[in-house]
């Protein structure tokens, strides 16, 4: 259990240091999307950590199953890899 404003990914503030940490990405597709996504982070982070916003996951799956992983997310829901080589 995680105390009010942490989660397991640590307290907002860490997981936004993070983001502002990482190197500006090579140039894409989306280069006019790719500048707000830091501020929607700042923005989004806190409230998922409050829990203002929940994501329902519909399936979890182990890293070996991957492929199928990205193919149930491409038809519908929100899935989840499994991390750490939980199976």
């Amino acid at each position: 259990m995680h105390g009010a404003g942490t989660s397991a990914f640590g307290e907002p503030s860490e997981v936004l240091e993070l983001v502002d940490e990482q190197e500006p990405p090579a140039p894409a597709a989306h280069a006019d999307i790719e500048p707000k996504i830091p501020a929607a982070l700042r923005e989004s982070v806190p409230l998922v950590v409050s829990g203002a916003i929940q994501v329902p996951i519909v399936e979890t799956y182990p890293h070996s199953s991957l492929p199928e992983a990205v193919l149930h997310a491409q038809r519908s829901g929100t899935v989840l890899p499994e991390l750490g080589g939980a199976a």
